[in-house]
């Protein structure tokens, strides 16, 4: 694909000067600017995703039963272990 892109006289001077220090050509800086940005933002979005998850199983059954729950995780994974050695003490 190709786009135009009308900048600044500041902004194309600076945009020159990074891809020379990068030794690189202006049009492979400005991808590389853009895959970063694009990246980014798929980070972020999957990041939020990951706190809204985390903080609605935090809400789900009350105290009592998630110790009842954590009692029973807890025996299920010192069963059947090939060693004597506890996960949980």
């Amino acid at each position: 694909m190709t786009v135009t892109l009308n900048l600044p006289p500041d902004m194309e001077v600076h945009i020159q000067a990074e891809a020379a220090k990068q030794e690189v050509q202006v049009e492979e800086y400005l991808l590389q600017l853009v895959v970063a940005g694009m990246i980014g933002s798929a980070a972020a979005d999957q990041h939020a995703r990951s706190l809204a998850l985390l903080e609605s199983v935090r809400d789900i059954g009350d105290a009592e039963e998630q110790r009842e729950t954590f009692t029973y995780l807890r025996a299920a994974v010192d069963e059947e272990r090939l060693s004597d050695r506890k996960r949980f003490l």
